[in-house]
């Protein structure tokens, strides 16, 4: 490791950009350090209109997006304005991404700089193709935003520099992009978020359907209402549990379809709310996705 490199992996930590993960010290000894998060990650609308061009139906293609740390009025960012793409030398492309080259040396590239001494963060990204030539349906894209456990495994390996004794780990992203342009983003893994997409988009249009309980309920007892009114308000909270109850089994059965009418409300309720948690969309403009805080095991 470089001396400009070290300096620049300690001046995270001390910036509070980079934290440790929390999890026990790895067999060499080395402490695990990750994203601090809250994180806001926003790709820039070039990196999007990069990613729809090269972007193949009949293959997934991957490669890293390259993020620069920083702080805005005392909050972490990630602002990704470069884009790395690494050929797929997979024997079975449609199905797996394998890039070309070494995993560890392309990330030790991107932390170590340009000449002009501009690091980078790397985020390692892949795509899934869509399984229908006429995919519009935003629904249905939100149900293949799943990560294969192969995906999984390799979002928790991370690059150590023994002369630090650390080890860094970063998130992994799954794109997908849809007949009429609409560019999916999913971040997994990384000790910042879940390693599961499925159940991060389950979480997410699960949220809805609590907001919708939670406002029956509190339309039926306002003050003053009927007992008629407090049934009905009863009734509505029922239902729409029930309804995210059956979104649920059906995603998990493998029949998003039975429920698509409930999902693309929720998402409807999701429009509007401003970054979005581990997921995006975006047709246009760069897109923004929150890495919350986790929450404690």
């Amino acid at each position: 490791m470089g001396a400009r490199l070290e300096q620049w992996i300690t001046s995270l930590i001390t910036s509070g950009l980079i934290v440790e993960t929390g999890e026990p010290k790895l067999q060499d000894g080395s402490a695990g350090y990750t994203l601090a998060v809250p994180v806001s990650i926003r790709i820039s609308s070039h990196v999007l209109e990069r990613l729809r061009k090269r972007y193949r139906i009949d293959r997934e293609i991957g490669g890293i997006f390259l993020a620069e740390a920083m702080k805005e009025e005392a909050k972490n960012i990630l602002v990704v304005k470069r884009i790395r793409f690494i050929r797929n030398v997979s024997k079975n492309p449609k199905r797996e991404y394998l890039p070309n080259g070494d995993r560890i040396q392309q990330m030790h590239r991107c932390l170590s700089g340009t000449k002009g001494g501009r690091h980078y963060l790397p985020i390692w990204f892949h795509s899934h193709p869509i399984r229908d030539q006429n995919h519009t349906d935003a629904i249905m894209s939100y149900f293949e935003m799943q990560n294969s456990p192969q995906d999984m495994k390799i979002a928790t390996k991370g690059i150590t520099y023994s002369s630090l004794k650390m080890s860094l780990f970063f998130p992994s992203a799954l794109t997908l992009v849809t007949a009429d342009g609409a560019l999916f983003v999913g971040i997994y893994g990384g000790y910042v978020a879940p390693d599961n997409l499925r159940r991060a988009v389950i979480e997410i249009l699960s949220q809805p359907m609590i907001g919708l309980a939670e406002s029956a309920i509190d339309w039926g007892f306002e003050e003053g209402a009927s007992n008629w009114r407090k049934f009905g308000g009863i009734i509505g909270a029922a239902g729409a549990v029930f309804a995210f109850a059956a979104s649920g089994m059906s995603l998990e059965s493998g029949q998003p379809e039975l429920v698509a009418q409930v999902n693309e409300m929720a998402l409807n309720f999701q429009k509007g709310k401003g970054e979005k948690n581990y997921l995006g969309i975006s047709k246009q403009g760069e897109l923004r996705i929150n890495l919350p805080e986790r929450r404690k095991k």
